[in-house]
Formats: C-alpha cells, sequence, structure tokens
C-alpha cells in the first residue's frame, strides 16, 4: 500500500528567549541574588555542618544550589521558601512558558517527620514531590504554564516534630516555547526534499 497522501499537520513548538525571566537560576551569582526568601518566623541563616539543626536558605558555593535547611519542632508544621517574579513571554501570546528545575530532598536528623518540597507559581501549587520520609536523590522536573508575568516560589515543607531536612534547587529556568504551524504536506513531497 503505497502512502501518496499522508498528510502531516500540527505544531512546532521552538524555545524563544525572552528578556525578565528568572534570575540566577543556576545560583551561581553571588548568593541568592534575584530571589526573595520566606522562612519561618524563628528562623536563623543556617550555615551546612553546624552541630545544631538550623533553620535558613545559603548557597553551597562548591555546587552552585540553593540549599534550604529546616528543623521542624513541635510547633505547627514549618515551611520555607524562595520565590522571585519574572516574564516569560507576553500575555496572550501562542506558545506556553515551560518551567524546568533540579531538586533533592535530604533528611539530616531527628524523628522521622515528613517532608515535602512544592513549587507554586502565583499562588498555586503545580508541583509537589509527595509526603516522603526518605532522601528524594536529584529529580529534574518540568511543567508548562500559560506565556506571561508570573511569581515562582520554590519551598520545603516539613510536618510537626523534631527533624531536620535539607532541600537544594538548581538549574531553574522558565523557557518561553512558540507555536509554528506547519503546513500540510504529502508524503511525496516530503521525500523530494530528503533525496
Amino acid at each position: 500500500m503505497k502512502w501518496q497522501s499522508l498528510a502531516l499537520l500540527g505544531a512546532l513548538i521552538f524555545p524563544v528567549s525572552g528578556s525578565a525571566q528568572i534570575v540566577n537560576g543556576d545560583f551561581s551569582e553571588d548568593g541568592l541574588i534575584g530571589w526573595q526568601v520566606e522562612q519561618p518566623q524563628q528562623s536563623a541563616p543556617g550555615v551546612l555542618g553546624s552541630a545544631e539543626p538550623t533553620h535558613g536558605w545559603i548557597i553551597n558555593e562548591i555546587d552552585h544550589m540553593a540549599v534550604f535547611l529546616v528543623s521542624a519542632t513541635l510547633t505547627p508544621a514549618e515551611t520555607g521558601c524562595i520565590w522571585q517574579e519574572f516574564s516569560c513571554g507576553e500575555e496572550g501570546a501562542e506558545g506556553m512558558c515551560e518551567i524546568k528545575f533540579d531538586y533533592r530532598l535530604l533528611y539530616d536528623s531527628g524523628l522521622e517527620t515528613a517532608a515535602r518540597v512544592l513549587v507554586l507559581i502565583d499562588g498555586a501549587k503545580l508541583f509537589s514531590s509527595g509526603d516522603t520520609q526518605d532522601d528524594l536523590e536529584f529529580d529534574t522536573i518540568s511543567f508548562p504554564i500559560p506565556p506571561g508575568d508570573h511569581l515562582i516560589k520554590l519551598c520545603l515543607e516539613v510536618d510537626t516534630g523534631i527533624s531536620a531536612w535539607r532541600v537544594n534547587f538548581d538549574n531553574v529556568s522558565a523557557t518561553y516555547m512558540e507555536n509554528v504551524a506547519t503546513e500540510a504536506a504529502t508524503w511525496s513531497s516530503i521525500k523530494r526534499i530528503h533525496r
């Protein structure tokens, strides 16, 4: 059977660079430049390797990634976040914005209370690692959002109890992907192009 009239329809999506996207998403620019910090009320700046469980966002200078250390207490569960506003394409434009990031969740010490990584866009939870009491090794996550101006929030949430958890975030990006319509073509015309 010959496929002389196979029509190929659809749309291609191409990344397009734009302005005012996520700043310092690889955390290589002098700490948390571009990011705002939102910590539990009893937070204090943390230091990796401290003998005491600490609270706070720091930068792992060797690996260039954001690190949040949190020690939950017997008071309500704690959440620590970093956030920033960014633009990704123009609002109402055809296409989409791809959010992408790497994360790792590590249990440090104490009772095994549950913890989770959350990512919010404009206040809506678009990613949750789910409750865990175990380490989660590095994973790359991506999801689409509409183009326009947004606020991204990267969070670690730890349940009530006495335990210490650490999250690492790295390679946070927002890339506008433009839809490019393709024209219908027959299989014969495509074969001619590639001969």
